[in-house]
C-alpha cells in the first residue's frame, strides 16, 4: 500500500461534450477539489484513482446524473481509497494535460483508465494513453483500462471506441475491462422500456445505471486485482 497522498476526487468541470478548463485554472480547481476531501475515507487497503469522462465522473447528485466511479466503493474493498478524478468533457488527451499531474498526486497502487466518449482523433488519443500508462509505470502504478459502456442509442463510445481500448491494452500489456459488451448484454437483458431507468439522457446514467455499471466494472476489476474483492 502507497503512503498518503492527495486527498480528494472530483473536477465536475461540466458535462460530456465541454472540454475542461485549461491551464493553471484547471491546475488551481483540482487543487481545490482535492483538498474539499471528495475521496472515500482512506483505510488499510489499496489506493486506487479514477481517470476518466463524465460517464465515471463525481456529480454528488448534480442535475440527475451519477458517475459509475461514484459509486464504484461500494462494490470493491472497504479498506480501499478510491480517488475519482474523471472530468467531465475529457479525453485521453486533454486528461493527459489537465488531469495526470492530479492522478500521479494521488500515489496510487492503481489506476483505472477508461475513455471513448469524446474526441474523434484515435491516433492522437492512442498516443495520450501510451503517455498515461508510462507516467504511471514510472510510479510504479498498475493500470487497468477499460472500454467505453454502450450508450443508451446503443454506441459504445464516440471517440477512441472499444477496439482502440482493447488494442492499447494488447500493445501495452495491460489488462482490459470489457465494458462495452458487459454494458451491451446488461442493456439487452433490461429491455428498451426500462432504459429511462438506467439512463438520464443518451449517454450519462442515474443512480440505478451507475449501480449496474460500477457492479460489472468491480467484478472484473476485482478479477485482475483480487485485493480489492469486498
Amino acid at each position: 500500500m502507497r503512503s498518503a497522498g492527495l486527498e480528494g476526487t472530483g473536477l465536475t468541470t461540466g458535462r460530456s461534450g465541454n472540454p475542461p478548463p485549461s491551464g493553471w485554472l484547471a491546475r488551481a480547481a483540482c487543487v481545490v477539489l482535492a483538498l474539499a476531501g471528495c475521496a472515500t475515507d482512506p483505510g488499510g487497503g489499496l489506493r486506487v484513482v479514477l481517470c476518466g469522462d463524465s460517464t465515471m465522473s463525481h456529480y454528488a447528485a448534480e442535475g440527475g446524473i451519477v458517475g459509475w466511479g461514484e459509486v464504484l466503493h461500494g462494490f470493491l474493498d472497504p479498506d480501499a481509497a478510491l480517488f475519482d478524478l474523471a472530468i467531465p468533457g475529457a479525453t485521453a488527451e486533454s486528461f493527459l494535460r489537465e488531469g495526470l499531474p492530479g492522478a500521479l498526486a494521488a500515489n496510487a497502487d492503481i489506476a483505472i483508465v477508461q475513455f471513448g466518449h469524446n474526441g474523434n482523433d484515435s491516433l492522437r488519443e492512442a498516443r495520450a494513453v501510451d503517455s498515461m500508462v508510462s507516467a504511471f509505470r514510472a510510479r510504479r502504478t498498475r493500470t487497468i483500462l477499460v472500454t467505453p459502456m454502450e450508450s443508451r442509442d446503443g454506441i459504445a463510445g464516440a471517440g477512441t471506441l472499444a477496439a482502440g481500448i482493447r488494442q492499447a491494452g494488447a500493445r501495452l500489456d495491460l489488462p482490459v475491462v470489457p465494458l462495452d459488451s458487459l454494458s451491451h448484454l446488461a442493456w439487452a437483458a433490461a429491455g428498451p422500456d426500462s432504459m429511462e431507468l438506467f439512463f438520464h439522457d443518451h449517454v450519462h446514467l442515474t443512480g440505478a445505471g451507475a449501480l449496474r455499471i460500477a457492479a460489472l466494472a468491480a467484478e472484473w476489476i476485482a478479477r485482475f486485482e483480487p485485493e480489492l474483492r469486498p
